[in-house]
């Protein structure tokens, strides 16, 4: 029997042109899209500097200088700041009081559809629908009960027919008593 040789460290390098290859075309590729990102970006800066102006030429004619404002461009100011101030008026009210006493009427009877408020009649309308009429009628005395709630009513009611279980929409109108400070009045 013939001893066996085994050598684990070869000494050929038949494939070593290969490898050398597709690291060139790798470098190729990766240079190619270095440089299309580039030119990407280089676009981009131009097409952001383009909206940038149109959007400061549009700010301009749409609000000019204050020097060039004459007494129209003051009362549509003016009306603007009333807006704005009744717009910060109905965010600063009581919004989680109101929604957490609402939600504490809640039962399995009755199925809350919308809220509704009037801020400045300070007015609420409630959408509900109900399985039954007995529904409505708990639900309205439920809604009477909350404190930040006076002269509530059923405005109106219908039983929806084309629904085989018929239950019964109304709407329930309220006066609500809080202010943006949270202080009743």
């Amino acid at each position: 029997m013939q001893a066996l040789k085994i050598n684990f460290i070869a000494t050929g390098n038949s494939f070593s042109w290969l490898g050398l290859v597709l690291l060139l075309v790798a470098l190729l590729l990766a240079g190619y899209q270095g440089r299309s990102y580039l030119s990407s970006a280089k676009e981009l800066g131009v097409w952001e500097k383009s909206w940038r102006d149109l959007k400061n030429s549009e700010r301009k004619k749409i609000r000019p200088d204050a020097s060039a404002s004459g007494a129209g461009n003051r009362e549509q100011l003016q009306a603007e700041l009333k807006a704005a101030n009744r717009t910060i008026s109905r965010l600063s009210l009581p919004w989680d009081e109101l929604f957490r006493e609402i939600e504490s009427t809640m039962n399995d009877r009755v199925t809350l559809l919308s809220i509704e408020p009037d801020t400045e009649r300070k007015e609420l309308r409630i959408t509900a629908e109900a399985k039954d009429f007995d529904g409505v009628l708990e639900y309205a005395r439920q809604i009477s009960a909350i404190p930040v709630l006076r002269d509530s009513y059923v405005m109106n009611h219908q039983i929806q027919q084309q629904d085989a279980q018929k239950p019964v929409r109304f709407v329930v109108v309220a006066k609500w008593l809080l202010t943006p400070d949270g202080l009743r009045k």
